[in-house]
């Protein structure tokens, strides 16, 4: 789930199940629950329209917009790099193929205290 407030809109990604809208539309309604509590509960300073979150769209994203994780044990790879692509505005183009290189480059950054900014994808 991405959850996007300026767009006023949620996004369900999830490659083995990308076309099962009832679990998109579950996630995504469990989503907006979620941000509405959080805001509240923060007091956060945003205007009561963006806080409507009931009107949010639920958007289900096909198995095309998801980068499909083959090994089960690379999803502590697959959904950092995801959120990375994510947060530069930029659909996730990476494959179980770019594990290894994404591997040593969290590595490094973990051993780094940084994060490198740099994404060829």
């Amino acid at each position: 789930m991405v959850a996007d407030i300026q767009g006023r809109r949620t996004h369900y990604y999830d490659s083995p199940l990308a076309e099962s809208s009832d679990r998109g539309l579950k996630h995504g309604e469990a989503t907006k629950k979620y941000l509405a509590d959080v805001a509240l509960k923060c007091a956060l300073a945003i205007s009561s329209e963006t806080l409507d979150i009931a009107s949010w769209e639920i958007v289900l994203r096909n198995a095309a917009d998801v980068p499909e994780q083959e090994i089960n044990s690379d999803c502590g790879v697959f959904t950092p790099m995801f959120v990375y692509s994510m947060s530069l505005g930029k659909r996730p183009r990476f494959s179980q193929v770019d594990v290894p290189v994404f591997r040593r480059r969290i590595t490094l950054d973990l051993l780094r205290k940084e994060i490198t900014l740099n994404n060829s994808n």
